[in-house]
C-alpha cells in the first residue's frame, strides 16, 4: 500500500475489500496472527489505541459481528460506546443524518456501523469526518467478515500463498448474502477459483459476477470443492416466491451427512454464522473435524483487532 493509500484508508475507514490489495490482506493478516500467537504482550496490545473511543451504530441486530468489535476494542485499550437504534431519536422521526450529525459533535475516533441499508456506511461516511468501519450493509459488504474467513483458510492450508488454486465453493442465498460478495474479492484476490452454488431465484441480480463459476446443482460439484461454505438463508430479505421450501432446500442444497460423506478428505466446511442446524449443515458436521466454523468464530476477535490497529493506531505498527 503507498502512503497515499494508507492516509485515505486511515481517513475513510474501511469500507469495503475492494479498498484493499493482495498486500493489504498479506499485512493485516500478519498482524491478526502476531496478536493470536502472543506476538505483542497484552501491555502492548491495550497500548494501542489507549484513550480512543468508538461508537457502535448497530442498526439491525447482531450478536457475533457487535461482540467481536466490542472485544476487540477493549483489548487494545479503546472504549467502544453502544447506540442502540430501538431507543433513539429514530422512534421520534430523526434521520439517519440528523443522528449521525450528533453522534459525529461527541467526538469519536471511529464509527462502527452496521445496517439493513446498502451504502450506509459510505453515506455515514460522507456526512461526517470520522473514520467508518463498515461491519456489514444489506446485501452489499462485509469485509472483515470476509477477511477473518481468508484468515481461518490460511491458518488451515498454512499460508497465503497456499489458497492459490483453491476451489471455494458458496452455496445457498448468494443474491441476498453480503459476506458472499466480499468473500469472492479476497478469494480471488488470493488466487482462488469461486464457484456459487444454489437455486436460480436465489443468484440473480449479480451481474457484477463476471470471473465465478456457477452451478444450481450442489451433488454435480461437490467432490470437485476444496472448501464448502455454507451461506445462511436470509429469509428476512427474500421476496415471497423466491425462497424454496425447507424439505426442497435441504433436498437439494444442504451439506447433509449423505453429502458429507461423499466429499474429498481434505475438503474443508466453513459458515459465516448464525449456523441453522439441519437447513445449511446438519447438526453434527459443525462440529466434526472438517468444520472451521468454531475457528472462524475465534478468529473474528483478532481480525478485527488487526483491522482497528491499522486504521487507528497510534503510530508505526510493527509486523513481523
Amino acid at each position: 500500500m503507498s502512503l497515499e493509500d494508507e492516509i485515505n484508508l486511515r481517513r475513510t475507514g474501511l469500507l469495503s475489500t475492494s479498498q484493499l490489495g493482495l498486500g493489504d490482506l498479506r499485512t493485516v493478516l500478519a498482524l491478526a496472527f502476531q496478536m493470536k500467537k502472543g506476538g505483542y504482550s497484552l501491555s502492548t496490545m491495550s497500548s494501542l489505541l489507549s484513550g480512543k473511543e468508538f461508537a457502535m451504530m448497530f442498526l439491525e441486530p447482531s450478536t457475533r459481528t457487535r461482540v467481536s468489535f466490542e472485544v476487540a476494542i477493549g483489548r487494545l485499550g479503546a472504549n467502544a460506546i453502544n447506540f442502540d437504534a430501538r431507543s433513539s431519536s429514530f422512534k421520534k422521526g430523526e434521520t439517519l443524518k440528523d443522528t449521525v450529525a450528533t453522534i459525529g459533535s461527541y467526538g469519536f475516533d471511529g464509527l462502527v456501523v452496521r445496517s439493513s441499508s446498502v451504502g450506509a456506511p459510505s453515506l455515514i461516511n460522507q456526512w461526517t469526518e470520522i473514520p467508518v468501519v463498515n461491519a456489514g450493509d444489506g446485501a452489499h459488504q462485509h469485509p472483515t467478515q470476509a477477511m477473518l474467513d481468508l484468515m481461518t483458510l490460511v491458518e488451515y492450508c498454512g499460508s497465503l500463498d497456499a489458497i492459490k488454486g483453491l476451489r471455494i465453493g458458496i452455496v445457498g442465498d448468494v443474491a441476498h448474502s453480503r459476506v458472499a460478495r466480499s468473500l469472492i474479492d479476497v478469494m480471488q484476490k488470493s488466487g482462488a477459483t469461486v464457484v456459487l452454488v444454489g437455486p436460480a431465484t436465489l443468484m440473480t441480480g449479480r451481474t457484477w459476477l463476471d470471473s465465478v463459476e456457477f452451478s444450481n446443482d450442489l451433488d454435480c460439484v461437490l467432490e470437485s470443492l476444496d472448501v464448502l461454505y455454507m451461506l445462511r438463508l436470509q429469509q428476512e430479505r427474500i421476496a415471497e416466491g423466491l425462497l424454496p421450501s425447507n424439505s426442497e432446500y435441504i433436498a437439494r442444497y444442504s451439506l447433509t451427512r449423505e453429502r458429507f460423506a461423499k466429499i474429498k478428505d481434505e475438503t474443508v466446511i466453513m459458515h459465516p454464522g448464525p449456523v441453522h442446524p439441519g437447513m445449511e449443515i446438519a447438526s453434527d458436521i459443525v462440529d466434526s473435524k472438517a468444520s472451521l466454523i468454531r475457528r472462524q468464530t475465534a478468529n473474528s476477535v483478532f481480525l478485527r483487532m488487526a483491522v482497528l490497529a491499522q486504521l487507528f493506531g497510534k503510530g508505526e505498527i510493527n509486523v513481523a
